[in-house]
């Protein structure tokens, strides 16, 4: 399974001098890093979406608009996380984005995997499945950057099993 969005630019960012432990282990730094993980994983589902063009035949104009919003928040979350681990810095004025990016993300993964309780919709389970496994790859792989700047060894290492696991 190939992943859309490519994370190893983020590396570069981690390994600079402002990004400490401490901010690893804030809570700030984790609501930053999930809003990216959760709009990056929601690009498979976008790209499927897409590629299916008689979805969208009648409503064409509405899902061009949901994809300028998507991918400006996409772009805007990475900035977002990149600036914090390049100046080691939280800034508390994206705050308000990154709850608002994270609620539209979960509002609409709802609409995407509605269920109406009648029958076993497989395109769910197989949307959730993509889902799912591209949240856990970019939590990982950002978590393994992480780690490895920090020569956390143990983590490190269940971690890159576990990309290793994903990948396959």
């Amino acid at each position: 399974m190939g992943f859309p969005i490519d994370v190893s630019d983020i590396r570069d960012y981690i390994n600079v001098e402002n990004f400490t432990l401490d901010l690893l282990k804030s809570k700030e730094y984790h609501l930053r890093k999930m809003c990216f993980c959760l709009l990056a994983s929601l690009e498979d589902i976008v790209l499927e979406f897409d590629r299916n063009e008689r979805l969208f035949s009648e409503e064409r104009m509405l899902w061009v608009e949901f994809l300028q919003l998507h991918y400006q928040k996409l772009n805007y979350s990475r900035n977002i996380l990149k600036s914090v681990l390049k100046d080691g810095i939280i800034e508390k004025n994206d705050l308000d984005f990154i709850n608002e990016s994270i609620q539209w993300a979960i509002e609409l993964l709802k609409v995407i995997l509605d269920d109406d309780g009648k029958r076993v919709n497989y395109i769910n389970i197989i949307i959730s499945g993509w889902f799912y496994c591209s949240l856990h790859y970019y939590i990982k792989s950002i978590d393994a950057y992480c780690e490895k700047k920090f020569n956390l060894v143990q983590p490190y290492i269940e971690n890159r099993r576990a990309l290793k696991i994903i990948e396959e």
